[in-house]
């Protein structure tokens, strides 16, 4: 897959206190993050985007994604996290012209 037909980042962001656990999740967390992560998992497909990185430390997790439409795949990520009972306390986020 090439940038090309995904002009667009879209964020989801987990905070969490990683203050005990130097700036990383606990692993009560952690087993949520990696649920959640399979939950989003049914975003990636070939009209909608695909994930580009998962970043962790500092206090959050970012699961940074390059999206066809970035307003489809925010909207349907948070469809997402809702029809799973909103266990998990992310924030969507869109950007455009990626580069």
């Amino acid at each position: 897959m090439t940038s090309e037909g995904y002009p667009a980042s879209v964020e989801i962001i987990w905070r969490f206190d990683g203050s005990r656990q130097d700036g990383m999740p606990s692993p009560e967390v952690s087993a949520l993050m990696a649920e959640c992560e399979d939950v989003l998992d049914a975003l990636e497909d070939s009209r909608h985007g695909f994930l580009g990185m998962s970043i962790t430390g500092n206090g959050r997790r970012e699961w940074v994604s390059y999206a066809a439409d970035p307003a489809v795949f925010s909207t349907r990520a948070q469809e997402l996290v809702a029809e799973s009972g909103n266990r998990f306390p992310v924030e969507v986020r869109r950007s455009t012209g990626v580069q």
